[in-house]
């Protein structure tokens, strides 16, 4: 890893110090891909120092039988987009997300300030509903949080695209996906995916689908790396 703090070092000076503005250009681009590839900030490279253990953190749910779904799917697809996975521990509030600290911080960050805003729309839109308010807020909350992961897709495949030049960018995306998805399968070696199935209000999903677009998804992590949510 040193010796990836020095390239991209020595590509950051060739790009501030040269009076050839494609040479500039060019090394600047190489050094950004080389710090999305490897998940390195501005700020790691300033002070050289990268923290790239991969932890297994833990985190608990504020949630019940009624909300623990679409809590936990909001918390899946953030991590999901975002350099971490999270896993859940069936019949439990208790998730695990796997990823570097700072990175899982950001994905809780932002998490919290989806679902804060998630269950105040909720809220709102519920109140006006006569009959099925459970099932009309479930299905809103679902349709938010679908939403929320396609804008989060959408942002992250924007800023590959910006950081990367045509050629490298099929290369980054293998070596932060493979990366991340060995340290999923180290820490959870026999995992397996489950699905649930549950009433759903065609309606309440539908609103919720157009909340999730005004949600303001600013913050996080990656800003410095790869441009994400921004």
């Amino acid at each position: 890893m040193d010796n990836i703090l020095a390239k991209i070092k020595k590509l950051q000076a060739l790009a501030a110090n040269n009076s050839n503005v494609a040479e500039a250009a060019a090394a600047a681009a190489k050094a950004q891909a080389l710090m999305f590839e490897h998940n390195i900030t501005t700020a790691e490279v300033e002070t050289a120092s990268v923290a790239d253990v991969y932890e297994k953190i833990e985190h608990t749910l504020d949630a019940n039988r009624n909300t623990i779904g679409w809590k936990a799917s909001l918390l899946y697809v953030i991590a999901k987009h975002n350099f971490c996975r999270a896993v859940g521990h069936g019949g439990t509030t208790r998730m695990s997300l796997v990823g570097k600290r700072s990175n899982v911080e950001g994905v809780l960050y932002l998490y919290a300030v989806c679902e804060r805003e998630i269950d105040r729309l909720a809220t709102a839109e519920t109140k006006a509903q006569l009959a099925d308010k459970a099932i009309f807020r479930r299905s809103f909350c679902r349709g938010a949080v679908a939403t929320i992961g396609e804008r989060l897709k959408a942002q992250r495949q924007a800023s590959e695209a910006q950081a990367n030049t045509a050629h490298t960018t099929a290369l980054v995306l293998r070596n932060v996906e493979t990366e991340v998805a060995a340290q999923l399968k180290r820490f959870f070696p026999h995992l397996q995916t489950r699905r649930s199935a549950c009433r759903n209000h065609g309606d309440g999903y539908a609103r919720g689908q157009a909340a999730g677009r005004t949600i303001g998804l600013h913050g996080g992590i990656g800003r410095q790396a790869a441009g994400y949510l921004q």
